[in-house]
């Protein structure tokens, strides 16, 4: 019997464990995978000496900070987008449309989601309407954005849907659109109040 009964994470003759969920045996050591230490720890069967395995050299990944800004979600895909003009001093909106396959519907037993970030001080989004996951959302949705004063901004949208056959016969699908759409913010008093993002997902998504 090893550990002391309580989580921890303290090597020697009184070693303490946090949720270990592995067990090995290999040349009279005991490998433990010590899971919420996220470590591998090591019982000397001979001694009862308990150890933290070091493997010198080892590095985790470097993130791909590219990759990162690309899409990510289900089955995700990067839509392109145009510069669009938004006007200056203005509550607009933006709204995103996505057009879905001939006979097929959103599933409404599924929470479709949405999350929105913007690059940029001329343009703002409330916490509250930037992210959401509901199954009452619809198509196109609508979402409020702060025009402040003149400026270059970058809007990051991403959209996970949920779709279905109309007879709801064959297997649902489930596809991410990914926009990353420049705005420019102007003191033009004929330019647009609303931004427009458009995607198409099909039956073979």
């Amino acid at each position: 019997m090893f550990g002391t009964g309580k989580p921890g994470q303290t090597d020697g003759t009184s070693p303490s464990f946090y949720e270990p969920g592995g067990l090995t045996i290999a040349n009279d050591k005991l490998y433990i995978a010590d899971t919420n230490n996220h470590a591998i720890r090591v019982v000397d069967l001979k001694t009862k000496q308990t150890s933290t395995l070091r493997i010198n050299g080892l590095n985790p990944p470097a993130k791909n900070m590219q990759a990162l800004e690309t899409a990510s979600g289900p089955n995700a895909e990067e839509v392109n987008v145009a510069s669009q003009r938004l006007r200056a001093g203005t509550t607009g909106a933006l709204q995103i449309d996505v057009e879905l396959p001939p006979g097929y519907h959103l599933n409404p037993m599924a929470p479709q989601r949405y999350k929105i970030s913007v690059d940029g001080k001329s343009l703002t989004i409330d916490e509250k309407n930037a992210a959401r996951a509901s199954k009452d959302l619809k198509l196109p949705l609508r979402i409020p954005l702060n025009a402040a004063g003149a400026g270059s901004a970058t809007i990051r949208a991403q959209v996970t849907l949920f779709y279905c056959r109309e007879d709801n016969t064959g297997t649902c699908r489930i596809k991410t659109l990914v926009w990353q759409a420049p705005v420019e913010v102007v003191g033009d008093g004929n330019a647009p109040t609303e931004l427009k993002l458009q995607g198409k997902v099909s039956a073979t998504d």
